[in-house]
């Protein structure tokens, strides 16, 4: 089963036993942005988003592709006019 983009990232920062707050600072936004992004209300912006990927593979997050993935459907799905699935 494919997760989605918030869905992914929730279950990353739960894996990794971190807070909003801690992994806010870690990608380097606000835990209310992070909140968005968990809640699907918003998406990171690319570099955001590189972000959050290049520290998956530095603490070697075993879903890391799908995390990558999720968010390339995502906003594959806000390019071609859909909502992102929450």
């Amino acid at each position: 089963m494919t997760l989605t983009f918030a869905k992914e990232l929730r279950r990353f920062r739960i894996s990794e036993r971190l807070t909003l707050d801690d992994f806010g600072k870690k990608a380097k936004v606000n835990s209310a942005t992070l909140r968005a992004w968990e809640t699907g209300r918003a998406l990171p912006n690319f570099k955001n988003a590189n972000a959050i990927f290049a520290y998956a593979d530095k603490v070697g997050y075993e879903n890391a592709d799908e995390l990558e993935d999720a968010y390339t459907e995502a906003k594959t799905e806000i390019t071609d006019g859909r909502s992102p699935k929450q």
